[in-house]
């Protein structure tokens, strides 16, 4: 964790130390202490060179040897020879080099081996597939063409064998390194516009000149460092950015990148895909595919979604009262691990009577308390809203996933009470709103679905009201 958050810095520290453009530079007091500091990055860099290369290799090699010529110079007072030397040359260089280490393929390719490294220590096998299940809706040859037409690069890559996510995420992010990204995340939600650009790039995450991110924008927690936000960016309120799939038995991630120019407005889900230039993305859309840049307005919000939303947030006071508290206490339970202690905590971790320890479940303890009827061991993300009135008509059953802002609302389209059911083994998608229904076993909601009707096992099903889309060919029962 350690190693990454000073990685970062490394690398902010090198961006920051851009030279002025007046010719007598070299006179300035400051000079001297910022090619010291230059060169520090530097060499703190040079263990992390090996993740470049080509001409990425080479202007590292140029920029340590220009440096050192100029700390040589200056420590001489050599200004003849030190005005030979071209400061855009110079800034130039240092520019290269810090876009060379977020360039996405450099930053896919650690990532990838960072996550075979885990899988092994966890005695995973980590069989790597390249898949594009995460566009069910279009069908298995489509997606994947659709995908190919616009970027190779942006493919999913699956890793299989991972156990249920609420006893194997830290397999894959890493249970120190995703609670600090996590916990330096939602500091940062809140904060002035310029500190929470500082906290989201010591994570990694590449952002521009001149972005503007609003208010409670959720970034990715598990590798937050694969997002690429380019400059004169507009990012609005309580927007997510994603950048991993996590489905039972697999895991997976791909870069995330927003290019210049870019308006996403309020409440959208952006997957991890690519946003050409000067695009303006609609309030409440859902990005899920590349967006070309010859597309200047991306607009797939549905109405008929927004108005379920309205409804399900307009309870009573007290609705209100409890949401709030309930969201409150998920909040700081959210990133506390099921398992009483994971494997890779030093020392602790690896104590054998730690693993027979009951698990701590606490957001599913949370959930029981208010009356909520859980079936075995179940993952709900955070901001999971359950109806404060009628809780015991929510009943969920083993193995199943819930994803982020997912709301349970046990009535009707007529307002009177109906018992919501939903089965073993299901996925529901980030922002869906459940109305009273049985969802079957093995089955998968959509992101940004409303469920009004009955669903059937071993189906995906989505849409506003959600319907069957194919067979969920993917379903098998957790062991």
């Amino acid at each position: 964790m350690f190693q990454k958050y000073f990685f970062h810095r490394l690398l902010y520290r090198l961006r920051r130390n851009v030279f002025p453009k007046e010719k007598d530079v070299w006179f300035k007091k400051e000079t001297n202490t910022r090619i010291n500091k230059l060169v520090k990055t530097i060499i703190g860099l040079q263990k992390h060179k090996d993740l470049l290369v080509g001409e990425c290799r080479d202007s590292f090699n140029t920029l340590e040897a220009l440096l050192l010529k100029i700390k040589s110079l200056l420590k001489e007072q050599n200004y003849s020879e030190l005005n030979k030397i071209e400061i855009s040359f110079l800034n130039n260089l240092i520019v290269e080099v810090y876009e060379c280490f977020h360039d996405t393929e450099i930053k896919k390719k650690k990532t990838m081996s960072e996550i075979k490294k885990r899988l092994e220590f966890y005695g995973v096998d980590p069989d790597i597939k390249i898949s594009t299940s995460h566009r069910p809706e279009r069908g298995e040859a489509l997606a994947k063409a659709d995908i190919e037409k616009f970027s190779k690069k942006r493919l999913l890559t699956y890793f299989h064998g991972t156990d249920h996510p609420s006893r194997s995420w830290y397999h894959i992010g890493g249970f120190f390194r995703t609670a600090y990204k996590a916990g330096l995340i939602e500091i940062s939600k809140n904060l002035p516009t310029q500190t929470r650009i500082y906290l989201l790039r010591l994570i990694g995450v590449y952002i521009g000149d001149n972005v503007t991110i609003g208010k409670n924008v959720q970034f990715d927690y598990f590798y937050p460092e694969l997002i690429r936000i380019e400059d004169n960016v507009v990012i609005g309120n309580n927007t997510k950015l994603w950048t991993h799939d996590f489905s039972i038995k697999k895991y997976a991630f791909a870069p995330l990148t927003i290019h210049s120019e870019v308006v996403i407005e309020d409440n959208c889900f952006v997957g991890p895909v690519e946003i050409g230039k000067n695009v303006r993305v609609k309030s409440h859309s859902v990005v899920l595919r590349n967006i070309p840049e010859r597309l200047k307005v991306y607009d797939n919000a549905d109405p008929q979604y927004i108005k379920f939303l309205e409804k399900a947030m307009s309870g009573t006071a007290y609705e209100k009262l409890v949401h709030k508290f309930v969201h409150w206490v998920m909040s700081l339970c959210k990133i506390i691990p099921y398992d009483p202690v994971p494997k890779d905590i030093p020392l602790i971790g690896r104590l054998p009577f730690i693993e027979r320890l009951p698990a701590i479940n606490l957001k599913n303890r949370l959930h029981k308390l208010l009356g909520v009827k859980i079936k075995g061991h179940i993952t709900s993300a955070p901001r999971v809203y359950i109806d404060a009135v009628h809780p015991e008509l929510v009943e969920i059953g083993d193995k199943t996933l819930i994803g982020d802002g997912v709301i349970f609302r046990p009535y009707d389209l007529n307002g009177n009470p109906t018992k919501i059911i939903v089965g073993n083994n299901c996925k529901i998608g980030s922002e869906s709103i459940i109305m009273g229904c049985n969802i079957g076993d093995n089955s998968q909601i959509s992101i940004r679905s409303v469920v009004v009707g009955n669903v059937p096992k071993n189906v995906i099903a989505g849409g506003v009201p959600a319907k069957v889309i194919s067979r969920n060919t993917e379903a098998q029962p957790f062991k």
